[in-house]
Formats: structure tokens, sequence, C-alpha cells
């Protein structure tokens, strides 16, 4: 006999809070592959530009963006934790 028993649940999460969570989970990790890959790219720019002025200017603008931006990811779980927290409460 076929179980159809998984249509009534086929994303596997009891709640709406669970799946929203994973779901942030899963984009925060994500940005932090991307992040972590322009502080590469940066850093081979750096490497790269051999005393250029405006490649080293360009290396570091794209090293400031990139640690803006790795910092950004790691302040969002933060802020999302905070805003539901209001919301429920209220």
């Amino acid at each position: 006999m076929l179980d159809f028993s998984i249509l009534n649940n086929p994303v596997g999460f009891e709640s709406l809070d669970e799946l929203v969570v994973h779901l942030v989970n899963l984009v925060i990790s994500f940005s932090v592959l991307i992040a972590i890959a322009a502080l590469i790219i940066a850093g081979i720019k750096y490497i790269l530009a051999m005393g250029d002025e405006e490649k080293v200017e360009d290396a570091t603008r794209s090293l400031i963006f990139a640690i803006v931006g790795l910092v950004i990811v790691f302040i969002a779980p933060l802020v999302v934790e905070y805003i539901t927290n209001t919301l429920l409460q209220s």
C-alpha cells in the first residue's frame, strides 16, 4: 500500500517558525561563503597590484567592502532575532 502521509507536510517542518529559521540560516551560510570569496578576491587583487597606486586603492576598497559585508552577515541574525522577539511578544 502507498503511504501518502508525507503529503500533509512535504517540507518536514512542524511550524512556520522552524521554516523561517531554517531559511534564514541557509541565507546566512550562503552569504558567509560569498563574503569570504570576496575577501580572497580582494587579497589577490592587492597582491597583484604590485605597487600601482590605482590598483592598490581599488583592492583596498574591495577589502573594506568585503569586511563590511562580513560584519553585516554576522549582525543580521541578531537583528532578525530581535525583530521576531519584539513582534511575537507584542
